[in-house]
């Protein structure tokens, strides 16, 4: 689409799975001229004990680290997200 444009290279923004898309541009790394990544979830999503630590962790004390607890809560616990690392990856 570029190309039939007359665009060598564009600007890419990627959201939440929109990242994934992203990382498929990027293998043509010509075509991106920056990339903005929000709510990436395109990284470590390989590896068991980062969703592990995702799901199951409660080692955070909320008294003690306010932030931390409210990114988990409003984050890791939000409706889709805990529905989709809490099963299988639509791209698995």
């Amino acid at each position: 689409m570029l190309a039939a444009w007359g665009h060598a290279s564009a600007h890419f923004i990627g959201h939440s799975f929109g990242t994934v898309v992203i990382t498929w541009v990027l293998r043509k790394s010509e075509m991106a001229t920056s990339v903005v990544l929000l709510d990436p979830v395109c990284f470590l999503l390989m590896k068991h004990d980062v969703l592990s630590n995702v799901v199951y962790s409660s080692s955070v004390e909320p008294l003690q680290d306010f932030r931390t607890a409210l990114f988990q809560f409003f984050v890791f616990r939000e409706l889709y997200i805990a529905n989709t690392i809490t099963r299988n990856f639509f791209w698995q």
